[in-house]
């Protein structure tokens, strides 16, 4: 059993800029070649992202977070306000953004703190960070988890070698032991760090090392969250991955036999790769197409440089 089981995900907002920037414009603006730009879009399934340099970072994080609050009822009973992001520094060192998060809107003294150690997977530890952290709290607490950055250099906006590019996204999400929501009934992490000199995966020998790790590592925390809500691949409606390569998940579903049908991808040639936020804008998208059914089950996983695996398991509560 994972330690965040019952924990409810009450509501989950996303957002995404209005400005759409072709793969191909990127990919000119760092030095790609054609036949580069050529692989990006047909092997790993990039199209175009979401990409805003004159939108500031503040009013991505807000844009969600405060819609977020207004669907789950309000800020009565928030205890934790928890700012999300992959890469080790989104800011200046003297610039707190989960403050400034917390001021802009609104928040007065409710406490705030940073979660990005796991990468890319860092979305989801922080879900289970807030649950517990919320177990010491009266009933009805509850915690607020944003996530969202912006690819500010061009090592961070564009990972050739492993078919990634960066896009702009972010995603609150209301979480608290009581009242309806989607319950979470597993989560499960792992992690190798020999691989936390991730300017490595630019060479072959550790970017394939990197590949086969990710997908046995992959394997083994879905495995791991099935076994905690006894449960098979068969039960699970909805295969929920992050926005990275098609080539790499494509891999991934052929070594757990999940049915292609069952994965969603639909995002990743929409949005690209959007740091942390990609599974979770996933599940909103599915939830705002009405797919996700009450009592059903869904799958997210999520690898990250450096390196961490995580997945989490949820059923469905009723809309």
């Amino acid at each position: 059993m994972s330690v965040a089981d019952g924990l409810k995900l009450v509501w989950t907002e996303a957002f995404v800029p209005e400005r759409e920037v072709r793969v191909a414009e990127i990919g000119a603006l760092h030095g790609l070649a054609p036949r580069q730009v050529a692989v990006m879009e047909r092997m790993h399934g990039l199209a175009s992202v979401r990409w805003d340099p004159d939108l500031p970072l503040l009013d991505l994080l807000v844009a969600p977070a405060g819609k977020a609050l207004e669907r789950a009822g309000g800020r009565e009973g928030l205890a934790y306000l928890i700012y999300v992001h992959a890469s080790p520094q989104v800011a200046p060192a003297h610039v707190s953004v989960a403050r400034e998060l917390r001021d802009a809107l609104g928040l007065g003294d409710v406490q705030v703190f940073e979660v990005s150690q796991q990468a890319c997977a860092s979305a989801l530890a922080a879900l289970e960070i807030a649950g517990e952290l919320l177990r010491a709290e009266s009933p009805g607490a509850r915690a607020l988890v944003v996530n969202g950055e912006k690819p500010f250099t061009e090592l961070n906006q564009m990972h050739y070698p492993i078919g990634d590019v960066m896009g702009e996204g972010a995603t609150a999400t209301v979480v608290s032991w009581d009242g309806p929501g989607d319950e979470v009934h597993g989560y499960a992490v792992r992690h190798d760090g020999s691989f936390a000199d991730s300017l490595t995966l630019y060479e072959a020998l550790p970017r394939r090392r990197f590949v086969d790790t990710s997908i046995d590592m992959i394997a083994k925390v879905v495995g791991e969250v099935l076994l905690q809500g006894g449960l098979t691949l068969g039960d699970i409606d909805h295969f929920i991955p992050s926005n990275i390569s098609r080539v790499f998940w494509s891999q991934v579903v052929h070594a757990l036999g999940v049915d292609r049908d069952r994965v969603f991808l639909d995002n990743l040639p929409r949005y690209g790769h959007c740091f942390a936020a990609d599974s979770l804008i996933n599940f909103a998208t599915l939830r705002d197409r009405g797919r996700l059914e009450p009592g059903g089950y869904s799958l997210l996983a999520c690898p990250g440089l450096g390196a961490s695996f995580a997945a989490l398991l949820l059923r469905h509560g009723a809309r």
